[in-house]
């Protein structure tokens, strides 16, 4: 079992709002093992806005509101790294379809956290974004 320090973030997008409370990984971490997690305010951002009524809503802000949210740095070098992968992923073929999934992963390797996910771009980005670890 993992210790409180061991958080692991979240960052699921609710194409359908049922297979994201779903999810087997999303159990498997959260609820199963009840095991603290971090969100980051990106990705809060992008479920509050992928809900479609009041009752998902309140749904994700009762869950998430008693989780630590990640905020994003303000120093630049954050950013310049970033932009910094995103070029070398572009040189290696790969397009990562949001600059939002880089931010968070980004925030996953700085925070030294697995990040739990629920998007193709996140695979995309493991083996070139080093310190990324994805969670199992």
């Amino acid at each position: 079992m993992r210790s409180p320090k061991d958080f692991v973030k979240v960052r699921l997008k609710p194409r359908n709002f049922d297979s994201l409370w779903d999810n087997a990984s999303y159990k498997r971490y959260t609820i199963t093992n009840a095991v603290p997690f971090r969100i980051s305010v990106l990705a809060y951002q992008e479920l509050m806005q992928g809900t479609r009524s009041k009752k998902e809503r309140e749904m994700i802000k009762k869950y998430f509101g008693a989780e630590e949210v990640l905020y994003l740095p303000t120093d630049m070098d954050f950013f310049d790294q970033a932009a910094e992968y995103y070029r070398i992923l572009r040189s290696q073929g790969i397009t990562i379809r949001s600059t939002i999934d880089l931010l968070i992963a980004m925030q996953a390797v700085r925070h030294g956290m697995e990040l739990l996910h629920n998007d193709r771009d996140f695979d995309k980005m493991a083996g070139v974004v080093e310190g990324l670890v994805m969670a199992d």
